[in-house]
């Protein structure tokens, strides 16, 4: 994905601006142009090389997980359909497949948990450099050609926003697993009754389910569900939203 928006940004922006004094300056706008193409070029290829076996790694471990959050919750099911096991048994069962994909689900997010919330906050200070940048150009009483260079800022504003929201659906992608299989398995009405005689109520056992490690992803140390994460996108969409426009708003109206 990166890779793919700094190849777009080279070609839709980089590229147009040179033979022109709008960024830099006569002086040196082509020679820090030329020098940002090249330098990229190179470090994306590094990055590329250096990170695909992570990547790949990455991708093989969330396909174990899934495979894994799918096994358990099958297993819940069937332990819940043996009535012949007796209360205790069934509770016994349950605790100890419990203790078991607790202690896996503890080490993965204990290992996904900085590098999802690294790359989060790497997108969000990238947003809120672009958008300071972006201002302070706006409100210069000096700067010429403002517009395009407004433009080119809100345009990385857009591409970072998106980055981080695909970022976050990436992040819930264990929590919307774990949603699915439990709707697919848990929802059988001859499963409800042994439900009540262990848990007490549906939404005890409901509660139960929602609090286990596997069931979430955690970021900057603390767990995230999917209301939290809606909500963190909803905001930033909309904060974005605002800001762009009272920064446009100026050099737009100045165009009409």
């Amino acid at each position: 994905m990166m890779c793919t928006f700094m190849r777009l940004t080279i070609i839709v922006v980089i590229i147009p601006l040179l033979g022109t004094n709008k960024i830099f300056g006569e002086q040196y706008n082509d020679t820090l142009l030329y020098i940002f193409m090249v330098t990229n070029t190179i470090g994306n290829f590094t990055n590329t090389i250096m990170g695909f076996a992570g990547d790949a790694a990455l991708v093989m471990f969330a396909a174990v997980r899934m495979k894994k959050i799918k096994a358990y919750i099958k297993e819940m099911k069937d332990i819940l359909l043996d009535t012949e096991l007796g209360d205790k048994g069934q509770l016994d069962k349950l605790t100890e497949i419990h203790c078991r994909v607790e202690k896996f689900a503890r080490n993965a997010n204990k290992g996904l948990g900085p590098t999802d919330s690294a790359k989060m906050f790497m997108f969000s200070s990238w947003i809120v450099i672009f958008l300071i940048s972006a201002a302070l150009v706006s409100t210069s009483t000096s700067a010429t050609n403002k517009f395009q260079t407004i433009t080119v800022l809100c345009f990385f504003i857009v591409m970072f926003t998106i980055m981080a929201l695909l970022g976050m659906m990436n992040i819930t992608a264990p929590i919307r697993a774990w949603n699915a299989a439990c709707d697919q398995e848990l929802n059988i009405p001859s499963i409800q009754r042994t439900i009540n005689v262990l848990f007490g109520r549906r939404e005890d056992f409901d509660r139960w389910l929602g609090s286990h490690e596997m069931a979430t992803q955690r970021l900057f140390g603390m767990k995230v569900s999917m209301e939290r994460i809606r909500a963190l996108g909803s905001l930033v969409v909309s904060l974005v939203a605002v800001a762009v426009y009272l920064i446009a708003r100026q050099e737009l109206m100045n165009l009409l």
